[in-house]
């Protein structure tokens, strides 16, 4: 059995981590401001370059659901998901969305690449945990979920 799913990073020491992810979410932030009108008007007071700390990402503006639902509204044919969308709509592999419980859905477009790093957070996870090929794990969605489904396959 394997002893870890990752080496590089599962050996990692915090001091590497910690650099490791404040290179990443600068390199995020210089990426949305790059490729979403939305973004770089949002970000505009932000500079990668005074990211130095985990402390300084508090620093960066929160947005709101209702920021993002406009965002969304302004959609064009370029940007079907409107000026927040930062990957070209030929990368986007699938659309998912909220529930719309407090207002409009917001809608989430995935790429290849996104699905990939879900699948391997998933499996980092799961490995973590103990988790081997040869276990059954069930995944069961929220109770809600499960009656509405009920009632649909009876009607």
């Amino acid at each position: 059995m394997a002893e870890y799913w990752n080496k590089e990073f599962d050996i990692m020491s915090w001091d590497q981590l910690h650099i490791y992810w404040l290179e990443s979410f600068k390199n995020l932030v210089e990426h949305v401001k790059a490729s979403s009108p939305f973004y770089s008007k949002h970000l505009e007071d932000i500079s990668s370059k005074n990211i130095k700390s985990f402390q300084s990402i508090t620093k960066v503006p929160f947005m709101t659901k209702h920021e993002i639902r406009d965002a969304q509204m302004k959609g064009t044919r370029e940007f079907p998901l409107g000026t927040i969308q930062t990957a070209k709509t030929r990368d986007i592999v699938q659309v998912i969305s909220s529930s719309g419980t407090t207002g409009r859905p917001v809608y989430y477009g995935i790429t290849e690449r996104d699905l990939e790093s879900w699948r391997d957070s998933l499996a980092n996870f799961t490995f973590t945990a103990g988790i081997r090929r040869e276990d059954v794990v069930l995944h069961i969605v929220a109770y809600r979920f499960l009656q509405e489904a009920s009632l649909i396959s009876k009607a």
